[in-house]
């Protein structure tokens, strides 16, 4: 069962009862290229054969996050080897955790790898927060690789039945976590091509929800700045009316001063021609 107090909801993307599994034996490079299997070493005695399952999990609400963990970042396929059905119990031999790999540093290859490239730098210059790039592998690699030069074999991590889910952050040190032991599954040439197009499905959706997630991130920075934008321009549209408020009641004092002074004004005028009349009479 994988970490979590949330049971996921899991999708069944690939199965088949013709599988079987090898020994890898030990060569040298493959530290640096676990994709690069001697199969002509592997001999054709397998240490197992029964089913396989390829099941997609995912959080049952994708509108929670656990641990602050976006939605599309906790994915995942398990991969589990069963011996038998009998009256729907099923006996399990071991399981497989498999996210996409984090990307290898390198040009972009293409219009589309480099826009990807281009929205990661944007968001994390704008201040998104970026799900740190996580592994399951011990030794750093992907924990399904097809193996080079061939269509039906892949090199494959597995562990102990029910040992769970441990993702870890790409930089962090492997300090604790489930064993796993590197194994050579073989399937049939038309069951391995369904099951690379399924694992490249969930790769391209899980892409998929990360950039909807940085964009969507992207666009309520935006809203935020705007919305604040909006806000300062409505300040400084209070600010101008209240001051053109307070000139104009300034402006109407003045013109209701000089009205008063010219009235004033006009009134002495009045009394001094009055006066002068009286005084012409006497």
């Amino acid at each position: 069962m994988a970490n979590g107090a949330e049971e996921p909801k899991s999708e069944v993307l690939f199965s088949t009862n013709i599988a079987s599994l090898y020994k890898l034996p030990f060569r040298q490079w493959y530290t640096s290229r676990p994709d690069k299997v001697d199969i002509a070493s592997l001999g054709t005695d397998s240490i197992w054969k029964g089913s396989i399952r390829l099941l997609s999990e995912h959080p049952q609400f994708p509108t929670t996050t656990t641990s602050e963990t976006p939605c599309y970042a906790q994915r995942r396929i398990k991969l589990e080897f069963i011996n038998g059905i009998n009256h729907d119990l099923e006996s399990f031999w071991g399981e497989v955790w498999y996210i996409p790999p984090p990307p290898v540093p390198q040009r972009p290859s293409s219009v589309k790898s480099e826009s990807s490239l281009i929205l990661k730098r944007r968001s994390e210059a704008n201040g998104v927060k970026l799900s740190p790039a996580k592994l399951v592998s011990r030794d750093g690699s992907s924990t399904i690789i097809p193996v080079e030069g061939t269509i039906d074999h892949f090199r494959v991590l597995v562990q102990l039945p029910d040992s769970g889910f441990h993702p870890r952050n790409k930089d962090e040190v492997v300090a604790s976590g489930p064993e796993q032991v590197a194994l050579v599954l073989k399937l049939n040439a038309f069951q391995a091509r369904l099951f690379v197009e399924r694992l490249r499905e969930f790769d391209a959706d899980y892409k998929s929800g990360e950039q909807a997630y940085l964009l969507d991130q992207l666009g309520s920075i935006h809203r935020a700045k705007m919305d604040a934008r909006l806000d300062m321009s409505g300040l400084k549209s209070s600010v101008h009316k209240l001051a053109l408020g307070k000139h104009d009641e300034k402006m109407q004092d003045n013109r209701s001063s000089r009205d008063d002074n010219k009235k004033g004004d006009e009134d002495e005028e009045e009394e001094d021609e009055f006066g002068d009349y009286v005084s012409q009479d006497k």
